[in-house]
């Protein structure tokens, strides 16, 4: 899911003692090493690499990790547009039911008050 994505973009990596601890005979040729993917050992390269690649107009540092965020927001956001206003809908439908709930369980008492007594 996002989060995957999100760990995948941020977890390259050239640190030499990572290398050596996870791929004893290094990174095979052709491959990048990646702490998040499978096996460290991914034929993608980094896709995020720098500071200069955005200009945020508000000010906002680029970082990877903020570029990552950004990325992962928008893939999710396209593969679900229409989540927001389903989640709504779901406050909505909760809100319908403990009110149903109250109004049963209200019902409940009067009707068994009488077969009590």
């Amino acid at each position: 899911g996002a989060n995957y994505t999100h760990a995948l973009l941020t977890g390259y990596s050239e640190d030499p003692e990572e290398l050596h601890h996870n791929l004893p005979g290094g990174v095979p040729e052709g491959a990048y090493y990646n702490t998040y993917f499978p096996g460290y050992a991914i034929a993608m390269p980094a896709p995020l690499t720098g500071p200069d690649m955005v200009d945020y107009h508000d000010g906002t540092e680029a970082t990877v990790d903020q570029m990552s965020k950004d990325v992962t927001y928008f893939m999710q956001w396209t593969a679900e547009p229409e989540r927001i206003t389903r989640q709504r809908m779901g406050v909505y439908v909760m809100i319908y039911l403990a009110f149903f709930i109250l109004l049963t369980w209200l019902l409940k008492q009067k009707v068994w008050k009488r077969v009590k007594k």
